[in-house]
């Protein structure tokens, strides 16, 4: 703080260099600690001079894992993690750089590395809706026989239990159960989304000759 007078000269001196002009705007070419020094003299030739040090680092470069679009089936988690700072701020209020996702929607993040470095970003969570699995209509067979089974709504089957199946993995498949079975099919969409049916194949045990 000068004493007296009117400030009549400003000197900046930075990095061996000078300028004789405010506001200035320093903006070294690489990081590191810098001292950046103001001298002023008013009218009456008093002087006044303070330094100040500055720690200049990159802007936080952060990345998500897994990237973005994150794509989910619904009812399912995304486990997102954001690195490339040392704190972050996600819009949904939490403050790690791990967060759990089940909705669809955008998640935004501010992070920071320090000094008022910032940076931000956000990664889209896509929730997939499932298929409809459809196993057919329940069937009444007598022992010995067999029924065909057809399965839609996917584009994977996986049939359960696989107990006198011709194919557990098709669509469709030939059924020949000795006692009454429920048959569950898993449909898979193009997604990796599944849903479940049931069939029952009954077994009618008379075997009497009319």
């Amino acid at each position: 703080t000068l004493s007296s007078g009117f400030i009549n000269g400003i000197r900046w001196e930075f990095d061996n260099s000078t300028a004789l002009f405010s506001p200035f705007l320093y903006s070294p070419d690489t990081t590191g600690t810098y001292s950046v020094t103001l001298i002023v003299t008013s009218d009456n030739f008093c002087r006044d001079t303070v330094t100040e040090t500055i720690q200049y680092t990159d802007t936080p470069n952060i990345s998500f894992t897994p990237p973005s679009p994150i794509q989910i089936c619904e009812g399912d988690t995304a486990f997102i993690l954001v690195t490339g700072a040392n704190s972050y701020v996600w819009n949904t209020g939490d403050t790690t750089a791990n967060i759990e996702a089940t909705t669809e929607g955008w998640y935004k993040v501010i992070a920071s590395s320090g000094n008022a470095c910032f940076a931000e970003d956000s990664t889209f969570v896509d929730v997939v809706a499932p298929p409809i699995a459809d196993a057919g209509e329940d069937v009444l067979i007598k022992r010995g026989e067999s029924t065909v089974l057809r399965a839609s709504g996917g584009s994977a089957y996986e049939w359960s239990p696989p107990t006198n199946l011709s194919d557990t993995f098709s669509a469709t498949t030939t059924a020949s159960p000795i006692v009454t079975t429920n048959y569950v099919v898993r449909v898979i969409n193009s997604n990796g989304c599944s849903s479940t049916d049931t069939v029952t194949v009954t077994v009618d045990q008379d075997l009497s000759i009319e």
